[in-house]
């Protein structure tokens, strides 16, 4: 269908779910694209650290903005 997957979770999320922040998953871990949520209004991976088995985000949810038109709209961003 021409759809690239990817994984969405934080490190908080990813601990919680498996136990361990650097629990990796064979074929997923450090393979799929990570997209991570970090609410600070800032385009950068400055504040991104490995978790995981992954050492690099592909994006990052870096704002929940004002509403537009009374809906909630996540910022995010991508190089």
């Amino acid at each position: 269908f021409g759809y690239e997957v990817g994984v969405y979770t934080s490190h908080h999320s990813w601990a919680s779910i498996f136990g361990d922040g650097d629990y990796t998953i064979e074929g997923v871990s450090g393979v799929l694209p990570l997209w991570y949520p970090h609410y600070d209004n800032r385009t950068t991976f400055d504040d991104f650290a490995p978790f995981g088995g992954w050492d690099a985000p592909v994006a990052k949810q870096f704002d929940d903005g004002p509403a537009v038109c009374g809906v909630s709209l996540d910022h995010n961003w991508r190089p």
